[in-house]
């Protein structure tokens, strides 16, 4: 499997990138970064009819999405600290 992940870099690249950016938007989930990411990764294959029948390029960019997406909210969490510490008036 890990041979596969180097053969398929640009997929794992998408979908890091996309789960990321799906990741850090409100209310925007794992299973939604995973659903678009396997959604672009089959229109950007060069051959889509393998999809649904457990191909690896779909399984790679979809969970690679997944994992990203769980980073995203970590964005928010540190802007909103550090914009309530910058706001607060100091004594």
């Amino acid at each position: 499997m890990i041979h596969q992940q180097y053969q398929y870099w640009r997929q794992s690249l998408r979908g890091n990138v996309l789960g990321t950016a799906i990741g850090a938007l409100p209310g925007a989930g794992a299973d939604i970064a995973a659903w678009v990411s396997y959604a672009t990764s089959k229109r950007f294959s060069k051959t889509p009819e393998k999809f649904g029948t457990g191909h690896v390029e779909g399984i790679i960019e979809s969970t690679s999405s997944n994992n990203a997406a769980l980073g995203g909210p970590g964005c928010q969490r540190w802007c909103s600290a550090f914009l309530a510490t910058a706001s607060r008036p100091s004594s």
